[in-house]
């Protein structure tokens, strides 16, 4: 990779440059699963290009709710890749706040797993966001993996004013603030 890394967008778009260095390892209570840079910088590609089929650039308003994982960090590269900004939430939020947050923010897309979007179906919502799950099978609609497979595109360089990340106040003084 390159050590002229000036913005967040040029990171997501050098990580395939890195190789079969190890970008990601998690450890699991059965094994660990290790990612390569060329393994997280190809998914990143695909999801970004999958994200924009779907509408997702510039102003677009991306949640993150799920537990740790390699496609959480996967997601939130390619997120920041389009252009769009990614909004990363504590799976550990009570509803009354997620429920504020969600409102508030105005968020398109969540990704979220299986565990969570009950949780998310569950809040009383001004604008529901599609939910895109981690770890649902190939055929279900809202799977992670249909993003998968779209036509390759290239993206534009964020704007100084292009907010790349939105994050929420504890809310220690009232509601969250984003």
């Amino acid at each position: 990779m390159s050590s002229q890394l000036s913005t967040l967008h040029t990171l997501t778009t050098q990580l395939s440059a890195g190789g079969d260095r190890t970008a990601i390892l998690t450890m699991r209570p059965d094994g660990q699963d290790e990612w390569s840079y060329g393994r997280l910088g190809e998914t990143v590609r695909e999801l970004a290009s999958g994200l924009a089929q779907l509408g997702v650039g510039p102003g677009t308003r991306v949640a993150l709710l799920a537990e740790n994982r390699p496609e959480w960090i996967a997601s939130c590269l390619a997120v920041l890749q389009t252009g769009a900004t990614v909004m990363p939430l504590d799976v550990q939020l009570g509803e009354e706040t997620l429920t504020h947050i969600l409102n508030d923010s105005g968020s398109a897309y969540v990704f979220t797993s299986t565990e969570q979007v009950e949780r998310v179906n569950g809040l009383e919502l001004t604008s529901v966001p599609k939910t895109i799950l981690f770890d649902a099978p190939a055929e279900n609609e809202s799977s992670y993996l249909k993003l998968f497979g779209a036509t390759a595109r290239d993206f534009p360089e964020p704007r100084p004013e292009d907010p790349a990340a939105l994050f929420y106040t504890s809310g220690t003084t009232g509601p969250p603030k984003g």
